[in-house]
């Protein structure tokens, strides 16, 4: 288990302070906008009025402690990021599709199919013919998650 600073500065970038009010713990956060919380059912989150994205992240149960708020918080840091990236990588894919739509007339388009693979459904088994082994003449656009 990694120690406490190991934990604050994965996402030291994030936190604005850490305190214990009437024996509880408060870690406050400062998130980019637009980003979500998910719920939790040890951890709250209050949005500060006065300080746009700035949330308390806190527990009324006196047996969570900083560091479990901090790994809340990881998990809320990380999740928004995610979604990010996949936002990002969707807007690309986007563009790349729409230069391919470009590029061919519409009697191509409609033959057009979609092959959705990870690098382990890419892995030719025993049984099941590799994507060089299939004799399908259609155009296929391969999509990699």
């Amino acid at each position: 288990m990694s120690s406490i600073d190991d934990k604050i500065n994965e996402i030291k970038g994030y936190i604005v302070s850490m305190r214990y009010n009437k024996g509880m713990a408060i870690v406050d956060v400062k998130l980019r906008s637009g980003w979500v919380i998910p719920k939790s059912k040890v951890v709250g989150a209050v949005a500060y009025d006065k300080s746009p994205d700035t949330y308390m992240f806190y527990s009324e149960d006196e047996n969570i402690l900083i560091d479990d708020i901090i790994e809340y918080v990881k998990h809320v840091v990380k999740i928004n990021i995610d979604r990010e990236a996949k936002e990002n990588l969707l807007k690309a894919k986007l563009i790349e599709l729409r230069e391919y739509f470009k590029m061919h007339d519409l009697s191509e388009l409609e033959t057009l199919k979609f092959v959705v693979m990870s690098e382990y459904d890419k892995m030719p088994t025993e049984n099941t013919p590799s994507m060089e082994e299939d004799n399908e003449t259609e155009d296929v656009v391969e999509v990699e998650d």
